[in-house]
């Protein structure tokens, strides 16, 4: 995915989309860390996870988003991948990121 400008999506397009959206996990924090802890305890790479985009996926990995976070009920963002059934679309980005 490009962003208008025909650019790479960035960690930073994808953390403004998620301010932008007004997502509860993220009301009245800043929003400018790809680390930043939520409300509930999930990071953005839970939700990307959550919703199977491998462009902002890969894109928070690339700034060093921590893949084995733990979150709200201490899921990790492969849990959120299987739970929402995007496990096969978002293996090959975990694959390079994970070690096995």
């Amino acid at each position: 995915m490009t962003t208008g400008s025909n650019r790479a999506l960035t960690a930073a397009d994808v953390l403004r989309r998620y301010r932008e959206e007004e997502l509860v996990e993220f009301l009245e924090l800043p929003l400018d860390d790809v680390n930043q802890r939520g409300n509930f305890g999930d990071y953005p790479i839970h939700v990307t996870a959550m919703r199977g985009d491998v462009d902002e996926l890969r894109a928070l990995i690339e700034a060093g988003a921590d893949v084995n976070a733990a979150g709200e009920l201490g899921h990790t963002p492969l849990h959120q991948a299987v739970a929402q059934g995007h496990i096969l679309t978002l293996w090959n980005v975990y694959s390079k990121s994970v070690p096995m």
